[in-house]
């Protein structure tokens, strides 16, 4: 497993999307369709059939397109042929989850992206910017058409009766 050594979290083995520190993003609580987002969500992993055996923190991370009936479109890795999608509901059910950040692009990062304006530092960052280059040429044509609908977590969260974040755990 690689370790992201800013949180130390495991991160899965294969891709780990890193962005650039010149992407600016914001993280909002408020989601809106037509919009371009970072997601990353860490959730606890157990031994299957062991509830009881925490097996070490998980991390998925991923730049995704929101579209008006609440899917986040994505490419799961680099070079892949057709884009994949996630329910934002699923999002909120995964089971021990521990964080869940959104964070929006801008119009300006949007451009950086489409005009080749990021320099990436790293290998890792150059496969996270082909991802999100890719994410973005795909989806930037529907924006004005997806555009419109709101979704706040928290009211989601309440109205679909679902715990997101698990509490810490108790020490004794």
């Amino acid at each position: 497993m690689k370790t992201n050594a800013a949180d130390g979290v495991n991160a899965p083995l294969g891709f780990w999307m890193q962005i650039p520190g010149q992407l600016e993003l914001q993280t909002t609580d408020t989601l809106r369709s037509g919009q371009f987002y970072a997601v990353e969500v860490v959730h606890r992993c157990y031994r299957i059939n062991e509830p009881d055996h925490f097996l070490q923190d998980q991390v998925s991370a991923f730049f995704a397109y929101l579209d008006k009936s609440g899917q986040l479109r994505h490419f799961n890795r680099p070079r892949a042929q057709a884009a994949a999608s996630t329910p934002l509901l699923d999002l909120l059910k995964i089971p021990g989850t521990k964080l869940l950040r959104f964070q929006e692009a801008s119009a300006i990062n949007l451009d950086q992206l489409r005009t080749g304006g990021v320099q990436p530092e790293s290998p890792e960052e150059q496969q996270s910017v082909e991802l999100m280059q890719m994410v973005v040429q795909a989806f930037s044509g529907q924006q004005s058409e997806d555009a419109g609908v709101e979704h706040s977590l928290e009211s989601l969260r309440l109205e679909h009766g679902l715990e997101y974040l698990d509490p810490p755990d108790l020490k004794h």
